[in-house]
């Protein structure tokens, strides 16, 4: 079973970018432009933070776009936790912010999916990778039986 699921991920995401963007339709603009959807409205919102202020350190080039959408904790991170889910690029030092009047559901699948959406449309390039960040308990959820929990973001 586990080795469906892994085919599925390594040969439907791409077959998703390449039905979206094929290959050549946009030969002119970045190389990569990478989607990060970071579920850290948890215990994990400070880790989501040190993440984005490494990312910050090279940012996005002419060739590769670093895009975010964040979810946060304002028990973990007071500071930048106001209650909404953060979208931005990530530049060298500095984030260029899209705002988002509200805090987004990172759980529900439309919400990857309108990001997904918006990163394309906002950021073409001629390939795509799509990083989901959080606990890190996968596909098919969290910690023990597996079936107790269908999902893991």
């Amino acid at each position: 079973m586990k080795t469906r699921i892994v085919c599925f991920v390594v040969i439907a995401f791409p077959l998703l970018f390449y039905a979206i963007c094929p290959p050549g339709a946009h030969a002119s603009r970045a190389s990569w432009t990478v989607l990060i959807y970071m579920a850290g409205q948890n215990n994990l919102s400070s880790a989501c933070v040190e993440d984005v202020l490494e990312m910050m350190e090279v940012g996005s080039t002419d060739e590769v776009n670093v895009i975010v959408q964040a979810d946060t904790s304002s028990e973990c991170t007071p500071e930048i936790s106001d209650g909404v889910t953060y979208r931005f690029r990530v530049l060298r030092h500095n984030v260029e912010l899209f705002p988002l009047s509200e805090n987004l559901d990172m759980a529900a699948p439309q919400t990857l999916s309108e990001f997904i959406r918006w990163g394309v449309e906002n950021f073409p390039a001629r390939r795509f990778a799509l990083i989901l960040w959080d606990h890190g308990l996968g596909w098919l959820g969290g910690e023990g039986d597996s079936r107790a929990v269908p999902r893991g973001i």
